[in-house]
């Protein structure tokens, strides 16, 4: 044993005296001394590593230094210093020569040789010890420590004694989600292989009812042991948020939230969230937000960018470019609409429109004007305070407008009074109508085709039944013949009768065989004929009841009484086509305040006319 080393014993058993290092720290530092041992670097003494660690002082290092001094002088010993000098006593009379790291979460417990060659201890000696050191759980098997211990020398590095169970884990709860949290993609892919920007792909849209997220709970983790046999607890489980806001509808076990209306699901916060019965854009829609398709009242605050679609039940914007739209309700518009498609249920509202189609069940309201556009409306077309110039309107309750026409622009034509949408749907009918009679005649050239056909199947059964009669016929006289020449001993004749009526039996057979394959094919075109019949008859029915359909709109259209007109309160130039449901006219000068209407004209003989009146505002 060298100098450090009886240094060291005496240090280790002062400082962990005076409470300046506790046994653990004690512990950890005999191990880093070991270690650096095994490593070959200079040996250092256990003061210099808890030193340098920070465990221990400078001025406390010097106050062991002194100790012995102090303890050479004869003094009585008091109660309390007489203790620990019996607990001294007692750690040095239980010391096998090992030291013990625990690590800090006392999973794991490590021995080692505090002096090389100098650790002898059995196997019951170590356990013992192993035990006074506070490690009762997870000590390795008896004949791995005896392994260890059969080593000479002892290897200087820590080794495993003991490992306790680690706390299992559990599962923390999860939110699962049922649309798409993330619905917009960089662009989509076309059926003809093209790649579209604009269409970002669809907004996840829910009906009442639907399934919107469900909470899946979390499982407890399993409780671990550590050397000590103390029990660990398992890491808490993560609590989450999990509530239902404005338009959903949570189940009783609060497990689930359902769409209590239809709309679009928000993901307000993490585990919060609602059912938005309005889709509110804060951009302009274009490449940032794609196409936009939503069942519910769109709100953009921004403008509608040339080639982007809108569809929706209702559209409020500030503009709109060249896009198509297509709403069941309104469209509003605070500014203008310039080159785009719109289709609308309800009715539509801009300051202008141009260069436009628009196709509305209500009306069409303008602030300032409409120009070079055509508008196809049930209802009234409404421009308040401007001019309506060089465009096609169609309306069935009338129009209204400040100024009418130019003499630098193309003549306008209006249409009132006319039930345009009924017209059209007649001539779909019609087209279809068509389409069908087309069919009908196809079927029937395929009818008359199978009917040609089985004609000349029937003709050829009857010629085969024919030629077998004859056959037949010819068989008698030869049988006959056979009978008479059997008396007789001439050989030769009765073998040519005999194979005359084999050459016949072979063609009755043949004739039966080609008999029967026309009995086939003949069962195949009636069967045909059958279902192009059917087919026939079918679109028959269909046809029918299209003719029906357009002789009811006739009869609605014939009660209909719509009293529509034109309404100047400026100008209307001259050239103006105006053409009511029976009665049209070109303007042939300019008007001021004018009344425009079509009326019935009766004369003495009861004879009625209808003419376009103009008469002053």
């Amino acid at each position: 044993m060298n100098q450090i080393d009886l240094l060291d014993r005496k240090f280790k058993i002062i400082a962990v005296n005076k409470g300046f290092v506790t046994r653990g720290e004690m512990d950890r530092a005999m191990g880093e001394q070991a270690r650096l041992a095994a490593a070959g670097k200079p040996q250092a003494s256990l003061a210099d590593i808890l030193i340098s660690s920070g465990v221990l002082t400078v001025e406390q290092h010097q106050e062991i230094l002194q100790a012995p001094k102090k303890n050479s002088k004869k003094q009585p010993m008091n109660g309390d210093a007489s203790a620990a000098a019996k607990d001294l006593s007692t750690r040095e009379e239980v010391d096998i020569g090992f030291g013990v790291t625990v690590s800090d979460d006392l999973l794991e417990a490590h021995i080692f040789p505090k002096e090389r060659n100098s650790a002898k201890a059995a196997l019951t000696e170590l356990k013992a010890w192993v035990a006074s050191q506070g490690i009762k759980f997870g000590l390795v098997e008896d004949d791995k420590i005896n392994a260890y211990l059969a080593q000479n020398p002892l290897p200087s590095e820590p080794w495993l004694i003991a490992a306790g169970e680690a706390p299992a884990a559990g599962k923390n709860p999860a939110i699962k989600y049922y649309f798409d949290r993330s619905p917009l993609k960089a662009c989509t892919l076309t059926e003809s292989g093209t790649i579209d920007f604009k269409d970002r792909g669809k907004i996840p849209q829910l009906r009442e009812g639907d399934l919107v997220a469900e909470k899946i709970p979390g499982t407890k983790g399993t409780p671990g042991t550590n050397i000590q046999g103390k029990p660990i607890a398992p890491p808490k489980l993560k609590e989450i948020k999990f509530k239902g806001e404005k338009g959903t509808q949570m189940s009783e076990d609060r497990l689930k939230i359902f769409a209590r209306i239809n709309g679009r699901p928000e993901v307000i916060d993490e585990g919060i969230i609602s059912i938005q019965s309005a889709l509110d854009i804060p951009c302009d829609v274009g490449l940032e937000t794609g196409h936009i398709e939503f069942a519910g009242n769109i709100e953009v605050r921004g403008s509608i960018h040339d080639g982007f679609r809108v569809k929706g039940q209702s559209l409020h914007a500030d503009q709109i470019g060249k896009a198509k739209i297509e709403v069941d309700e309104d469209v509003i518009i605070r500014k203008g609409i310039n080159g785009a498609k719109i289709k609308a249920g309800g009715t539509v509202s801009a300051k202008f429109i141009y260069k436009s189609e628009i196709d509305a069940i209500g009306d069409v309201a303008v602030e300032k004007e409409i120009r070079e556009s055509r508008i196809d409306t049930d209802g009234l077309c409404l421009v308040k305070r401007g001019k309506l110039l060089a465009s096609r309107i169609d309306a069935r309750q009338g129009i209204e407008s400040v100024e009418i026409g130019s003499g630098a622009s193309k003549p306008c034509t209006l249409i009132v009074g006319v039930n345009s949408r009924l017209a059209k749907t007649v001539n779909e009918i019609k087209s279809r109508i068509t389409e069908k009679e087309k069919v009908n005649a196809d079927l029937q050239s395929i009818i008359d085709k199978n009917q040609r056909a089985a004609d000349q199947v029937d003709q050829e059964i009857t010629r085969l039944a024919d030629e077998e009669g004859n056959i037949l016929a010819q068989r008698v006289p030869l049988e006959n013949k056979i009978k008479a020449l059997r008396d007789q001993p001439n050989s030769e004749m009765m073998a040519k009768a005999e194979e005359a009526i084999q050459q016949i039996d072979d063609r009755l057979v043949q004739l039966q065989e080609n008999v029967g394959e026309l009995f086939d094919k003949q069962e195949d075109i009636a069967a045909e004929m059958a279902g192009h019949q059917r087919e026939l008859n079918d679109c028959e029915k269909e046809v029918q009841g299209m003719c029906d359909e357009i002789n009811n709109i006739s009869e609605l259209a014939k009660k209909e009484k719509v009293n529509a007109s034109v309404k100047v309160s400026g100008n209307i130039t001259a050239r103006t086509i105006i053409n009511g449901p029976q009665a049209s006219l070109t303007c042939p000068e300019n008007y001021e305040r004018v009344h425009i209407r079509e009326t019935k004209i009766a004369d003495d003989k009861s004879n009625v006319r209808w003419n376009i009146s103009i008469s002053p505002l």
